[in-house]
């Protein structure tokens, strides 16, 4: 759902907005030719999850419509298609 990576639509407000410093998005350039045979360079985000502080502000400020492109979760979690909270279960 990314903007670059599905609509090759130039995007990098996840990078922007990380307050981090180093940020834990950073993005690489891409050449792409499009469907018209233009060819055009995306930055294209990625996750640094070693970096990440779990602000969730990349999330928020996604401006791919109705569900976000990024999904900030705790390690071990996930969220079912209702976007609940789901913990998965310890082995003891």
């Amino acid at each position: 759902r990314c903007l670059p990576w599905s609509m090759e639509t130039p995007c990098v407000v996840c990078e922007e907005v990380c307050p981090v410093s180093p940020k834990a998005i950073g993005t690489y350039d891409e050449e792409i030719r499009r469907w018209d045979g233009t060819i055009v360079v995306l930055n294209k985000p990625y996750i640094r999850p070693e970096l990440c502080i779990g602000c969730g502000i990349c999330e928020h400020e996604c401006p791919v419509i109705d569900d976000a492109a990024v999904y900030v979760t705790a390690v071990g979690e996930t969220r079912s298609k209702k976007r609940s909270l789901l913990l998965r279960s310890r082995q003891t």
